[in-house]
């Protein structure tokens, strides 16, 4: 069904908003949604995990296990980013993950059909809109409003190899 949603962005990254092309100024998003001039459809993906209690988590920019989770959980990202350092402790907490971190094997399953595999996974991310982390972007050619889901899989044997690729 069909959901009205008012989104006021109050973070470091605004991500959302960002994709959205929402005013910067909170005071602005929320004098837009008191008098909407427009609405926009947006998707959003559900994330259900659990096997005896499954529990299902709602998201609209990105769902994703490995370093870039364990980088976005952190305390110290809040930290700096009420300083105003908000894309520099995504670099530094995400640059920090990728040295400590260990990969995994696993795989992803397409559509329910197509199985793919990995040996060194390092993180698996599911991308609704194109950038998270503060801008970064995962998945360029996202768009929040298609009906798809783009998956963003980082996993190579060579760390050198994998990190000029990132940077």
């Amino acid at each position: 069904g069909l959901l009205d949603l008012g989104y006021i962005p109050a973070g470091t990254g605004n991500d959302l908003s960002r994709c959205l092309h929402m005013p910067k100024s909170a005071v602005r998003c929320l004098k837009n949604q008191l008098h909407p001039r427009h609405f926009s459809m947006v998707d959003y993906g559900v994330l259900s995990c659990g096997e005896r209690e499954v529990s299902h988590r709602r998201f609209m920019v990105s769902a994703g296990i490995g370093f870039d989770a364990a980088a976005a959980g952190s305390r110290m990202r809040g930290v700096l980013g009420r300083m105003g350092l908000g894309k520099l402790s995504s670099l530094f907490l995400g640059f920090r993950q990728f040295l400590h971190c260990r990969s995994s094997r696993g795989y992803i399953l397409l559509d329910g059909v197509k199985k793919v595999e990995f040996n060194h996974i390092l993180f698996i991310s599911c991308h609704i809109q194109p950038s998270e982390g503060g801008g970064f972007l995962f998945a360029p050619r996202a768009d929040g409003s298609d009906g798809r889901m783009n998956i963003c899989v980082v996993s190579h044997s060579s760390r050198t190899k994998l990190l000029r690729v990132m940077l």
